[in-house]
């Protein structure tokens, strides 16, 4: 009876063997016909998107075009000339003269080049003047990279080094 149970027990063994494989080859038969479904699920819908992606990006690429084109038109437009005194800029103050003797006031700057970016017939606002009435607009009648002269008088009176002093360019000739 003994020889009788270890057949037993090697048949059960071995039927326990096969069926563990008998499993495993479902489970990699399964996986693998998941595995292709998906991909052709994935293939038809990657198709599908594909051209939809490319006329995007197309259109993307119009636009950006539309876009580029007209910022280069506005770019005449846009203001961004701030001048503040600033000890990095080599620039620590402004030497505000209110009457040249000819009508006009200007700002002479004491290093860097504040006042390069500006052009003749620029319109400027004036503020945070050490002298409150020296704060107004004014057209740009000369300027260089130091100086900005303006062809009306500032009202107020002149300061030898005004660090509070702002210039803001409002307005293109």
């Amino acid at each position: 009876m003994a020889t009788a149970f270890q057949s037993a027990q090697q048949l059960r063994n071995r039927l326990r063997s096969l069926v563990v494989q008998f499993r495993t080859v479902s489970i990699s038969v399964r996986c693998a016909y998941l595995d292709e479904r998906k991909e052709a699920r994935l293939g038809t819908m990657w198709s599908t998107i594909r051209p939809q992606i490319a006329a995007r990006l197309t259109a993307l690429h119009t636009r950006w075009a539309q876009i580029d084109a007209v910022s280069t038109e506005l770019d005449e437009y846009w203001y961004p000339i701030r001048i503040f005194c600033r000890a990095n800029s080599g620039y620590t103050y402004g030497a505000v003269d209110v009457d040249d003797g000819g009508g006009h006031s200007k700002i002479t700057a004491d290093g860097g080049e504040p006042f390069a970016n500006l052009a003749i017939g620029d319109t400027v606002a004036v503020s945070d003047a050490a002298d409150p009435d020296n704060d107004g607009d004014f057209e740009v009648q000369f300027q260089n990279a130091t100086v900005a002269q303006f062809t009306d008088t500032m009202s107020g009176g002149d300061t030898a080094k005004d660090k509070t002093i702002v210039v803001t360019l409002t307005a293109r000739a």
